[in-house]
This record gives C-alpha cells, sequence and structure tokens, in this order.
C-alpha cells in the first residue's frame, strides 16, 4: 500500500524509524509534506520564524499534493504536551483533508483525550494500537466508492421539487483473528453522527470470527451472500452451552442474538460469507468494555469474564 504519514514535525526520528519499518513490510511510504525542506534547512518544531517558514514553502499544499496519490495515511500520535496520542492542529487538517479525498486515516495509537475528539472521531480512523502489522499490503476500495476519475466528490443535488441527492463512500476495515490473521472485513453501511446502525461483515473461507459477546447489544444478522455458519454458547445452569446455525443467503435467512451470548462465525463453503448487521442500540464508539472477547477454550470451560 502506498502510506503518507501525518505526524509533527517533532517526531523526525519516530517519522524516519516508521517509514524504514513500512518500507520493509512491502509498503510505498511518503514522508510528510515538507519533511525534507525541515530537514534540509536544519529546522525544528517550535523555533523562532516557523509560521513564516512554512509560508514560504507552502508547506500545507505540498502535504496536500502527497496525500492525492496515495492509497491511504498514517497519523503518528505520540505523546506529547502530556497528552497521550497528541493530534494537534495541523495534523487533525491533514485528517480533514484525507477524509474528504476518501482516504483511509491509520491512527499509530488511541484517539487522544481533546476537546475535539469529535472532530477526529469524524474522520473515521482506524486506530492500530501501535501495531503497524494491522496496515494490509493491498489497498481494497470500498464497494460503492466513486472513482475520483467519474465524479470524483459527488456534491449533493437538488431537484426542483426540493429532494436531494448525495453520494458518499463506506468505511472498511480489514478485520483479523487472535493469531493476527486477516479473516475478512467489515464496512459500515448506514451512519447517524458517531453511531453505526447497520455495518456488513465478512469471512474468508477457512477462517474464524469470534468469540466475543456484547453487554449491550443485541444482534440482528442478515445473510447477503454465500453460506455463514453461527456458532453460539449461551449460558445455562452456570455453564455455556453450544449451538450452531446455517445462515444461506439464498434463503434469506436471518438471526436475531440477545446480549450476553458469546458469537463465533466462519464461511460454510469456499466462498466469502456476508452477513448485515442491525445491531440493536446502534453501535456507539464512545461505549466502553460493551464487548467481551472469549476463546473457544475459555467458553468450554465455563469461563465468565
Amino acid at each position: 500500500m502506498t502510506l503518507l504519514l501525518c505526524a509533527s514535525m517533532q517526531f523526525i526520528k519516530e517519522i524516519k524509524e516508521t517509514a524504514a519499518t513500512l518500507e520493509a513490510q512491502g509498503h510505498t511510504v511518503h514522508r510528510p509534506g515538507g519533511f525534507e525542506l525541515w530537514e534540509e534547512h536544519g529546522r525544528e518544531k517550535g523555533e523562532d520564524g516557523e509560521l513564516e517558514f512554512m509560508r514560504e514553502y507552502d508547506i500545507m499544499r505540498k502535504h496536500y499534493g502527497k496525500l492525492k496519490g496515495v492509497d491511504a495515511v498514517l497519523v503518528l500520535n505520540y505523546e506529547k504536551n502530556g497528552v497521550a496520542g497528541y493530534i494537534g492542529g495541523g495534523v487533525l487538517m491533514e485528517m480533514g483533508f484525507a477524509h474528504v479525498l476518501q482516504k483511509p486515516i491509520y491512527l499509530l495509537n488511541p484517539i487522544p483525550d481533546v476537546p475535539y475528539r469529535d472532530e477526529i472521531e469524524v474522520t473515521n480512523p482506524v486506530v492500530l494500537d501501535g501495531d503497524l502489522n494491522k496496515i494490509p499490503l493491498q489497498h481494497t476500495p470500498p464497494f460503492g466508492r466513486p472513482s475520483q476519475e467519474g465524479n470524483p466528490e459527488f456534491p449533493p443535488t437538488e431537484g426542483p421539487g426540493g429532494g436531494s441527492v448525495r453520494a458518499g463512500a463506506m468505511r472498511r476495515v480489514q478485520t483479523f483473528d487472535s493469531a493476527g490473521k486477516e479473516n475478512g472485513f467489515l464496512m459500515e453501511l448506514l451512519k447517524d453522527g458517531r453511531k453505526t446502525r447497520a455495518y456488513l461483515t465478512c469471512v474468508t473461507p477457512g477462517s474464524f470470527k469470534g468469540y466475543h459477546l456484547h453487554r449491550v447489544r443485541a444482534t440482528n444478522y442478515a445473510a447477503i451472500r454465500g453460506t455463514m455458519k453461527v456458532v453460539l454458547y449461551v449460558r445455562e445452569g452456570g455453564a455455556w452451552k453450544r449451538q450452531e446455525h446455517i445462515l444461506e443467503s439464498t434463503k434469506g435467512a436471518t438471526l436475531s442474538i440477545s446480549t450476553h451470548v458469546a458469537t463465533g462465525f466462519s464461511s460454510a463453503t469456499n466462498e466469502e460469507a456476508w452477513l448485515i448487521n442491525f445491531p440493536d442500540p446502534a453501535y456507539d464508539p464512545e461505549v466502553k468494555d460493551e464487548q467481551v472477547e472469549y476463546s473457544e477454550e475459555e467458553l468450554e470451560d465455563g469461563v465468565m469474564k
């Protein structure tokens, strides 16, 4: 994948190290706009004349020019000014540019606790929790994303009767099992502010997703492609009882699962299997510790978390 790094120039050393790591993994990496100029002129963040330097060399437009030609953005949000995962004004602007250009945004570390957290979250970043291996080598544009050559941004249009049409792009995130192996993807389908009212989950052949249960959200699945095998562990009499369900998309199969039921699933054929989930209530990233992960061994042993 072709990546553009975004970071404070205070982290020049970290930018170099991260770029080298990603390139060794097979990625093509671009340093932040103006990176070479900062080094060439021996500039350091916070020096007198910093603003004039950035204006003279038009650093912001240089970064935007690089951004248009990459697949995705990686924000190196290290601790700064006593704030874990700090994202400053400049980097936030760059994330905004990436969002408008429909570029996936990866955050190296969790979203910081800052007054403008909502502005960061609205760009739909993927948090890596410090693991660069979670960035896929191949870039797969989300289904339904308009090409940049055809209608590049799809502004809203209004008809004479007052109706309007707005096209957009769905956020797609590759998923991994507990061993770090890719096992499919998630795609947000219907958003309501920061909440997700519907999303698609895909499992690749030979892969498995789970187990996890939800403390707050019920699950409502509809099979739309392939055949999904869903394995449930329901708590009965102080133990977990295993159930299996086969959801065939050709039959329009659905499955509703209450809270506190551990769920895992895999494709029952040699093809991808897709489910749409309508969570109730909608997924809210602000609700913490709502999803609980389990291994099959823990469930078979009756472990409760």
